[in-house]
């Protein structure tokens, strides 16, 4: 798996990912992309030799906001295959008004990634069973 970096996101929310994608025993890869919004999406760029190797590619931003201290107000994370064709899995969190929004910006990206895993197996379920079905 790539995971293209977004160099305007906290360096933090790589590392997490990473560990994320580790604790479902898969490896990562991060390359250089570039992260253009464009109506009101990001809009994403790599270079395929550098996603060479890779099966899908892992894509992420994310916003950090001060209220008597800092934390993680948005995040969203998306997977799609390498030719951007597809959307494999999504996840997003937003943070609430209350104080429940203080929380650990790692924990919740690891989170979001095993979500992703949940959808992917899903998604898996209902094709086996359509499969089986026909």
């Amino acid at each position: 798996m790539c995971i293209a970096e977004h160099k305007q996101v906290k360096e933090g929310v790589v590392t997490a990912l990473q560990e994320g994608f580790a604790k479902h025993n898969v490896e990562t890869k991060v390359i250089t992309a570039n992260y253009v919004m464009k109506h009101q999406a990001y809009q994403t760029e790599f270079e395929s030799v550098d996603a060479q190797g890779c099966n899908a590619v892992a894509f992420y931003v994310a916003n950090w906001h001060w209220d008597l201290a800092l934390y993680m107000s948005y995040a969203n994370i998306w997977v799609k295959d390498v030719e951007q064709t597809n959307t494999i899995a999504q996840a997003s969190y937003r943070a609430g008004a209350g104080l429940d929004k203080f929380i650990d910006a790692k924990e919740k990206i690891i989170e979001l990634v095993d979500a992703m895993f949940i959808q992917v197996e899903e998604q898996k379920a209902v094709t086996d069973k359509t499969k089986t079905a026909i």
